[in-house]
């Protein structure tokens, strides 16, 4: 997660010279510097994700974190994101924010599964 969030936040902060590289619109670069800086805090959804779907799938309980995705993805990431991008008129940006709601949500509830300890009963044998 260090790594990541280090690589996420160096990039949000040469965003404005890195988009400036490949265009000279001034909206273009703001909203990308935004996405880059909300894919900071997308990151930390993402990386606890990942651990959280490993160490379950590894112990057998698979079958929770799927169920889990497909809600959230469907409800946040679609559907939140649709409602923050398009009818409240935040774009791109407001896409960004349903999708690192739902990565972090989704990290939450699957951290709180592994600290629960539910998966135990969950092996292979």
């Amino acid at each position: 997660m260090v790594i990541t969030l280090t690589g996420s936040a160096l990039l949000a902060l040469a965003g404005r010279s890195i988009l400036s590289a490949f265009t000279d619109n001034p909206e273009i670069i703001s909203m990308g510097v935004w996405v880059l800086v909300i894919d900071v805090f997308l990151e930390i959804g993402r990386t606890s994700n990942i651990f959280a779907v490993g160490t379950l799938r590894a112990t057998g309980d698979a079958i929770y974190p799927v169920i889990i995705a497909i809600i959230f993805n469907w409800t946040i990431a679609v559907g939140v994101s649709y409602i923050i991008g398009i009818p409240l008129g935040f774009g791109l940006v407001g896409m960004w924010v349903g999708f690192a709601l739902d990565e972090n949500i989704r990290g939450i509830i699957l951290m709180r599964r592994w600290r629960s300890g539910k998966w135990k009963n969950k092996g292979f044998c």
